[in-house]
């Protein structure tokens, strides 16, 4: 395997699964979700390499998809998004913010076919 994807609903099963992995190989990413926002540092001390976090997410697609439903274009929502975050002090909380805000901007500007940018 060159990753491990944990998408488990089972906070305790995912410190278990990290710690299981780390304690067979100490290198390979290991990238898990969690609900909360709380539960990210405990998930990155253990040993995940990115912890998605579900509120913080939903959260960014829900103003995004407020934000252009009132008619702001992508490219007016997009700084938008990115103050609330850092306003926040959720700009840390994700090492692909801006990536994953671009890939969402560009995916509301191509709903037909969506390709990553290079």
């Amino acid at each position: 395997a060159r990753a491990i994807i944990l998408v488990i609903n089972d906070l305790d099963a995912v410190r278990r699964a990290i710690a299981a992995t780390r304690s067979i190989n100490a290198e390979i990413p290991i990238i898990c979700r969690t609900r909360y926002v709380r539960d990210r540092d405990s998930l990155l001390a253990l040993g995940a390499s990115e912890v998605v976090c579900e509120e913080l997410e939903g959260a960014t697609e829900m103003a995004a998809q407020v934000l252009t439903g009132c008619g702001l274009t992508v490219d007016d929502a997009r700084p938008l998004l990115i103050e609330a975050l850092d306003d926040l002090g959720h700009a840390s909380l994700s090492t692909r913010r801006d990536e994953w805000i671009m890939a969402l901007s560009h995916e509301r500007e191509h709903p037909d076919g969506y390709q990553h940018p290079d």
